[in-house]
């Protein structure tokens, strides 16, 4: 099963990765607009999290 992970930014600037398992299976551009939680890392490259609306997908990736 693939699994698919996009790379969004908010509307505030911040750039996090949301996944398709925290979207019922949708494409990330079906929340544009919407209030949504993504995961970032800080300096010290612990994982964060962090919501915001959702203004653009930069990247979609793919995993097996």
């Amino acid at each position: 099963m693939e699994h698919t992970v996009y790379t969004v930014r908010l509307q505030d600037g911040t750039i996090g990765t949301m996944d398709d398992d925290s979207m019922d299976g949708q494409h990330a551009d079906a929340y544009m607009g919407e209030i949504v939680q993504v995961q970032l890392h800080d300096e010290n490259g612990c994982t964060i999290k962090k919501r915001g609306r959702l203004v653009e997908v930069l990247e979609e990736t793919e995993y097996c």
